[in-house]
This record gives structure tokens, C-alpha cells and sequence, in this order.
């Protein structure tokens, strides 16, 4: 792993990427709050299935844009 990808990555297990520089949409709390119901519901089912709950309009999609992505988490967990 290079030094610029181990910045980035603990930058990401730190919790961000710095300050929120941001104003949240008004109803960003009430999605929040959708999402959390949803995965209760779904009894910890992966990433990808949850996804496809939240957003289920893959077909709509670009074929190039249609697979699954890859998260560099995911990636480290192999080298661990």
C-alpha cells in the first residue's frame, strides 16, 4: 500500500475527511432515520442488498455502471 492510500485510509477510519463544511438537506434526518428501519429489518443482510432496497433502479443504469463496487475496506481485509 502506497502512502498516499494509507493516508486515505486512516483518514477514513478516523471518521472523515475533515470538518463539516456542509448544510444537510431538510429531509436528510427523516432518510436517516428510513435507512436505520430498513436495516433493522433486513437483520444484518450485506451492503448490496440493502442498496438494492434503497435503490432499486439498477436496470435504469448503464450496463457499465451496473457492478458492484468495491470499497477499500473491503480491499484491506484480505491483506490483514
Amino acid at each position: 500500500m502506497n502512502s498516499w492510500t494509507l493516508k486515505r485510509w486512516n483518514c477514513r477510519r478516523a471518521g472523515g475527511y475533515g470538518a463539516k463544511d456542509y448544510i444537510d438537506h431538510p429531509d436528510t434526518a427523516a432518510r436517516a432515520g428510513e435507512i436505520e428501519e430498513l436495516k433493522k429489518k433486513l437483520n444484518g443482510a450485506d451492503r448490496f442488498t440493502i442498496q438494492q432496497k434503497l435503490m432499486p433502479y439498477e436496470d435504469l443504469l448503464p450496463e457499465r455502471f451496473r457492478g458492484k463496487n468495491a470499497r477499500i475496506d473491503e480491499m484491506m481485509e484480505g491483506a490483514r
